[in-house]
């Protein structure tokens, strides 16, 4: 799947709650939902469309990098 989700669910949880920022207040300044989309994401209940994670993230202060690690194979 994309990256490996369970380490990205576990760090983006972390990177919130080390903001003091909960799931429902994120959601509103963000105007993704009531919290619940979060707090699912983070349990391993569903995935948010990139655009709504990007969201939740710059909310954080934080972005998405896309890093090479290789060349594609042919």
């Amino acid at each position: 799947g994309l990256m490996k989700k369970d380490w990205l669910r576990t760090e983006f949880k972390l990177i919130r709650t080390e903001a003091g920022i909960s799931a429902k207040t994120l959601a509103a300044r963000t105007g993704t939902g009531h919290g619940n989309t979060i707090y699912s994401f983070e349990n391993g209940k569903n995935s948010p469309a990139l655009k709504t994670f990007e969201k939740w993230l710059h909310e954080l202060g934080y972005e998405l990098e896309i890093l090479k690690i290789s060349e594609p194979k042919a």
